[in-house]
């Protein structure tokens, strides 16, 4: 089954860190990231605490794993 979650993904150009949505394959593998740095609704509220939770909670998931950096998605098709 196919999922995804928040990940810290390493800049090529500067080095400098940043939260992206990963897609993982049905095998666990990371498969596909977002383009663009993800950015942090609130999809069960519409308060800043609402926000600041979700925020936090991706935060603390994301440290948990490895950086991840561009080349982690290249393999044989």
């Amino acid at each position: 089954m196919r999922h995804w979650n928040f990940r810290v993904m390493r800049n090529q150009q500067d080095g400098s860190l940043f939260v992206h949505e990963v897609y993982y394959d049905e095998d666990g593998r990371p498969w596909a990231y977002g383009a663009e740095p993800a950015v942090f609704g609130v999809p069960d509220g519409d308060d800043l605490t609402g926000l600041v939770r979700n925020l936090l909670r991706a935060a603390r998931n994301a440290r948990t794993l490895p950086v991840l950096e561009p080349a982690d998605f290249e393999r044989e098709r």
